[in-house]
């Protein structure tokens, strides 16, 4: 009976022990779990999705060797002891337990993985180029491409926001038009942003110029619906020597006249063309002739293709009761503006006999001088004298 006692004592002692090896796991599991959990909140674990950047601690119960404290790369695989590289980008710490689970169980007898969420970064999205302040900002779901253009203060003046460009974690890229912010905001070219993705707006390579009677020509960034007057007024606007009825608009072979003077001068909107990429304006001199001497209106007058002598003296209001019309001077500067022809014309052989080969056909820029009868000679010094100050010769 002793015996028997003994016995029974010693199965009792030893389920008792084997009850407590069986429930010892769960019970360390419990408080593992829990501390693991102290980092991050459940409900922020249950809801976020492992990224880049994420620090998680992957815990193995009753095997402290094989827990596994990582920063997540962005290609989304860490390497954890036995199994080896394992992807876990999107999934939640329950989900990635979940699959860690079976893949220990090749090696570990019913392992209980844990995995806790050690440190979220922050959720950022990158922008650079054309705008106000690159660099990163703030991440939220539903962001879009112009609400990150916005938070970095907006494009610069040089932005080209007809190519901006969304480059997404998993490298793939999309180039967006949002040229008219307002218009586009919430359309399909407004792309849908992912944490992480990078945004850059390049500066306008598109391009307009302005050359001629501008104050400041050059070169300036196109933008969308800009027309001739944008134009003009990045140039500084029109001298006062600017040809506003002669200006073109050159793209490659094809030139189109635009009337500035009904523009600038008459308020005349149908001449605001609007321009295109690479367009050029060219805004020429005004075509003037002088003239001087014994005329009633010396100075300039505005040069018409065909314009003959005559033409000149009725651009000036006629000759004076002195004027000596066998005596009129036709003065032509050379092309480097350093000599000046003087021709002779006795235009009272046109006015008398009726010889049209007196009435000579003037160039643009052709100054004409009217002798006085009342003087002997002619000195045609004070002529020189009006073409350097002019600009027409550059040394007398």
């Amino acid at each position: 009976m002793n015996v028997n006692r003994s016995s029974l004592t010693l199965r009792i002692i030893l389920l008792a022990l084997l009850a407590t090896k069986a429930m010892a796991p769960s019970s360390f599991a419990s408080a593992d779990l829990a501390v693991s959990q102290s980092a991050t909140s459940p409900d922020v674990e249950q809801s976020s999705e492992i990224d880049a950047n994420d620090q998680i601690n992957v815990t193995i119960i009753n095997f402290p060797n094989l827990n596994t404290l990582t920063v997540v790369p962005r290609d989304g695989r860490v390497t954890l002891p036995l199994v080896g590289d394992v992807n876990v980008m999107g999934l939640t710490t329950l989900q990635l337990s979940n699959e860690l689970t079976p893949l220990f169980s090749k090696y570990l007898k019913e392992p209980i993985v844990g995995v806790s969420l050690a440190v979220k970064h922050p959720e950022l999205v990158n922008i650079g180029g054309s705008v106000v302040r690159p660099g990163s900002v703030s991440y939220v779901p539903g962001m879009r491409l112009i609400d990150a253009v916005i938070q970095a203060g907006g494009p610069s003046a040089s932005a080209d926001l007809s190519q901006a460009s969304v480059v997404h974690l998993d490298g793939s890229q999309q180039i967006a038009n949002i040229s008219g912010l307002s218009t586009v905001e919430g359309t399909t070219a407004d792309v849908v942003l992912k944490e992480g993705d990078t945004v850059y707006i390049p500066q306008s390579t598109r391009e307009i110029s302005i050359v001629g009677q501008v104050k400041n020509a050059g070169s300036y960034p196109y933008h969308d619906s800009m027309t001739v007057l944008d134009a003009i007024g990045l140039g500084g606007g029109v001298t006062e020597i600017a040809d506003l009825q002669h200006a073109v608009v050159i793209n490659g072979a094809s030139t189109t006249p635009v009337d500035l003077q009904k523009l600038l001068q008459q308020g005349d909107t149908s001449a605001n063309i609007l321009l295109h990429p690479g367009d050029t304006i060219s805004i020429p001199l005004v075509s003037r002739n002088y003239i001087f001497g014994d005329v009633n209106k010396p100075g300039y007058y505005s040069y018409e293709p065909g314009d003959r002598l005559v033409d000149a003296l009725n651009g000036a209001g006629g000759t004076t009761q002195n004027a000596d019309t066998s005596k009129i001077y036709v003065i032509r500067v050379d092309s480097d503006k350093t000599k000046a022809k003087s021709t002779p014309v006795d235009l009272n052989k046109f006015f008398k006999d009726g010889d049209i080969t007196a009435n000579v056909p003037l160039n643009p820029g052709d100054v004409v001088f009217v002798a006085d009868k009342s003087k002997k000679g002619v000195d045609l010094n004070g002529a020189s004298s009006v073409l350097y100050a002019l600009g027409f010769l550059t040394r007398l």
